[in-house]
């Protein structure tokens, strides 16, 4: 095989032929390239989900906390009022 600027073939009679393989091997590298872009981008959505996952875990137990001590705020003030309007009444 002789090479050029495109592949070529000689024959026993020295005939110069182009080997034409009709974009074939073209083809075949684009198809992986797109392949290997396609995996790629799987992975990084892949990647993606988890930060989000664990974003949101995260959020989860920040908002869980903040109920916590909110619900822990409004029974303290209810004790607040119960012990306030108690104390204050007149005894008779």
């Amino acid at each position: 095989m002789v090479y050029g600027a495109e592949p070529l073939l000689v024959d026993r009679s020295g005939a110069r032929a182009i080997d034409f393989d009709a974009g074939l091997r073209r083809a075949q590298t684009e198809q992986a390239i797109a392949g290997y872009d396609a995996t790629v981008a799987e992975y990084r959505q892949a990647v993606l989900a988890g930060f989000r996952r664990s974003r949101t875990t995260r959020g989860v137990r920040i908002l869980d906390k903040r109920r916590k001590s909110r619900k822990k705020r409004l029974r303290a003030s209810r004790e607040s009022v119960v012990l306030t309007t108690t104390s204050t009444r007149p005894h008779r």
